[in-house]
């Protein structure tokens, strides 16, 4: 519709109904002036102002709250955020400039109102946070109290070497002190896999009903020596008692003198050794399985045994000739390891002890496989002397024990038989055995007492049975 006809049109109007078009003009022109609008503000652009802006009305400061924290502003600093963002704020009638700056000052003002608020409220500690710290101070508690033994291995199931044990401050007289030739004393730890790899077996199978019936004949009964004192005893289980809580070296230093006095009796018989704490430093080792050789690189090792107590046989119980003998009894591929004195001067040993306290996390099982290397190592030095006599396994007698171990603890002691198993076919591997025989309390005088009754009568059946079976084949050597 054209300019003119709306001019007719309201010229046909009622002059009370007449609109005063200068008025209406002057008014249009004052709210240009007043609020001109920028062209970002124009329909279509990108930036939008709010009603409350873009009208010029004064803006209200709200509560100023820590996100982090949920924390308000105090009202006496509320007022003062009220009044001084509405006093800085610019009249309604500046243009969009002053508006934008009252807003940064704004902002400004509701930063330093919360590092206010943050000095004055420090923030408070949330249950996760709590937990995640007790959590953290437990695990350090736990790293600075267990026991982390210093380890040495060749490869992913290596030897492990735990943390040295002091040796007993007095050793008596019949059991020789090996200091310079043994060190200080350490535990060897045996992986099971090791002995598997080298078919040494602990348990699983049965000894032979005639092999166990003649190894429980050997160690029960009263010894020919006579018997034990039973006040001393009495005394030996109150201390094992008192000092259950102790370490193994306490458990050494009591035993080697009970087993001095108690076991041996009031002297060794000059036929037999007793070594403490020796290293088999000569002997010559079990062998892989010939299946596993090309793994060897990748296999754990078997370290060599270093028994608590080692007994044996002396050199004085042979002849010159049998002495001469025994250094011949070695490996052909390494003339320095010899099968017959392991240790460099126990002659064939027939029994071990091996110590162990739950102080230093030590069980019955861990001194078995000990027990099972050094026995394994013992029966296969017997076997090779029958062997290269030329007289094999007829002397060699199945139905007879060879080796015994021992293993103590504060509570309990266990005595073990060792033997061999012949393979059915001509020419294939020995599998070594070791099988727990009897278990004495020594909480109890009784289990005192029927461990060094077992003890004195394996050292005697080692003079009176084994030796001169052993001396036969010396002389049989060729």
């Amino acid at each position: 519709m054209g300019a003119g006809s709306a001019e007719r049109d309201i010229d046909s109007m009622p002059d009370g109904h007449k609109p005063d078009l200068q008025r209406t003009g002057r008014r249009i022109h004052k709210a240009s002036t007043r609020n001109p609008r920028s062209p970002a503000d124009r329909p279509g652009g990108r930036v939008r102002r709010s009603s409350r802006l873009q009208s010029g009305l004064p803006t209200v400061s709200l509560q100023v709250t820590d996100k982090r924290r949920g924390i308000g502003v105090p009202p006496a600093q509320k007022k003062r955020s009220t009044t001084s963002s509405s006093s800085s704020l610019p009249p309604r009638t500046g243009d969009f400039q002053g508006t934008k700056r009252a807003h940064c000052e704004e902002e400004e003002l509701g930063t330093s109102l919360q590092d206010d608020i943050r000095k004055q409220n420090p923030p408070k500690h949330t249950k996760g946070a709590i937990r995640s710290s007790r959590q953290d101070q437990y695990i350090q508690h736990w790293l600075d109290n267990i026991h982390i033994p210093r380890k040495s291995s060749t490869s992913l199931h290596g030897t492990v070497i735990d943390m040295p044990r002091k040796a007993p401050s007095s050793i008596p007289t019949d059991i020789e002190s090996t200091a310079e030739e043994s060190g200080t004393k350490t535990t060897a730890s045996v992986d099971a896999l090791a002995l598997h790899y080298r078919n040494i077996v602990i348990g699983k199978v049965p000894p032979p009903k005639g092999l166990e019936g003649r190894a429980r004949q050997i160690i029960s009964g009263v010894p020919t020596s006579g018997d034990i004192d039973h006040t001393a005893l009495e005394n030996l289980r109150q201390l094992l008692i008192r000092e259950e809580g102790e370490n193994e070296s306490m458990l050494v230093t009591l035993l080697l003198p009970s087993l001095q006095v108690l076991g041996i009796g009031a002297t060794l018989d000059p036929k037999l050794r007793a070594r403490p704490n020796q290293l088999w430093f000569n002997c010559v080792p079990i062998p892989l399985l010939k299946e596993f050789e090309p793994l060897s690189s990748s296999l754990p090792s078997l370290s060599r045994p270093k028994p608590d107590v080692t007994f044996g046989f002396s050199l004085e119980a042979f002849t010159l000739t049998q002495q001469f003998t025994l250094g011949s009894v070695c490996d052909k591929n390494n003339p320095k390891q010899n099968y017959a004195i392991p240790d460099g001067k126990t002659v064939f040993p027939f029994l071990t002890f091996e110590f162990k306290a739950e102080a230093n996390r030590g069980t019955h099982f861990s001194a078995k496989k000990q027990a099972a290397n050094s026995g394994a190592i013992a029966l296969n030095g017997n076997l090779r002397l029958m062997e290269q006599c030329g007289l094999g396994l007829r002397v060699f007698e199945r139905g007879e024990p060879h080796y015994f171990s021992i293993t103590i603890e504060f509570a309990s002691a266990r005595v073990n038989l060792h033997w061999v198993e012949v393979p059915a076919k001509r020419g294939g591997p020995y599998r070594f055995h070791v099988n727990t025989l009897e278990i004495y309390p020594l909480i109890h005088v009784e289990g005192l007492l029927a461990l060094f009754r077992a003890v004195r009568n394996i050292l005697e059946w080692a003079v009176k049975t084994r030796l001169p079976k052993l001396c036969a084949a010396l002389d049989a050597y060729h």
